[in-house]
């Protein structure tokens, strides 16, 4: 008999390196490219401030939520509209 584990949310979307997702990696691999020929050309470093930042805001951290969209939510609780949270009886 043959047993197969399944994860838990088999709607997600598959993360690389634990934290982005294919398209992240390709646009972050984007980024560094034009840094590093900024860099080569013109001696231009600031740009991969630009990389970094792209990086830390589109981590994946909890559920599949990225750092912006935590902050989205964020500041729509504090200033736009509050969250409702509905409770469900476990059967």
């Amino acid at each position: 008999m043959y047993e197969y584990y399944y994860p838990e949310n088999l709607a997600a979307k598959t993360l690389i390196a634990a934290f982005w997702t294919f398209k992240d990696i390709l646009i972050l691999t984007a980024i560094f490219i034009f840094n590093i020929l900024l860099f080569i050309a013109f001696h231009i470093y600031i740009f991969f401030i630009a990389f970094v930042i792209y990086g830390f805001s589109s981590m994946k951290i909890a559920n599949g939520y990225s750092l912006t969209k935590f902050a989205i939510l964020y500041i729509r609780f504090l200033f736009t509209d509050q969250l409702l949270f509905h409770w469900r009886e476990r059967k």
